[in-house]
């Protein structure tokens, strides 16, 4: 018996599922990457609220989160097209004894390569203020 009504079969075989493989590969890309995306962005609002809620004053307390966030998203190497962080402090200012928490919102609009468009990224955190510190005088 001879095979030469299966030659090229292979080839017929890869033709077909090539393009579904490479479809399954740039979803899983993309999904890793905007995975990554949102453990950066979790990251980033958990040390923004953290450093805020230990510093002293709210105006301290904006530029640590502030910085911390920025800081943060650095070092995970995300490139966001837009970036938005919202800081809620009023916490800080309250008198000793007085219970509060620290709230830091991130946004990132980061792009879906190699697909085209971008996909919204936000976390929110938050970090109770020791009820019981006192403020520099």
């Amino acid at each position: 018996m001879s095979r030469d009504h299966e030659h090229g079969g292979i080839s017929l075989e890869a033709l077909i599922l090539a393009p579904a493989m490479i479809l399954i590969l740039v979803l899983v890309i993309v999904g890793g990457h905007i995975g990554l995306a949102t453990v950066a962005i979790d990251a980033a609002a958990q040390n923004g609220a953290r450093a805020a809620s230990i510093e002293r004053t709210p105006a301290s307390a904006r530029t640590a989160a502030t910085s911390a966030v920025n800081s943060t998203l650095d070092q995970h190497g995300l490139e966001c097209s837009t970036r938005a962080t919202d800081i809620d402090v009023a916490a800080v200012g309250k008198q000793a004894g007085q219970h509060g928490a620290v709230h830091v919102n991130v946004r990132c609009t980061v792009a879906m390569t190699p697909l085209p468009g971008s996909r919204v990224v936000e976390s929110r955190a938050s970090s109770a203020v020791d009820t019981y510190r006192q403020s520099h005088r």
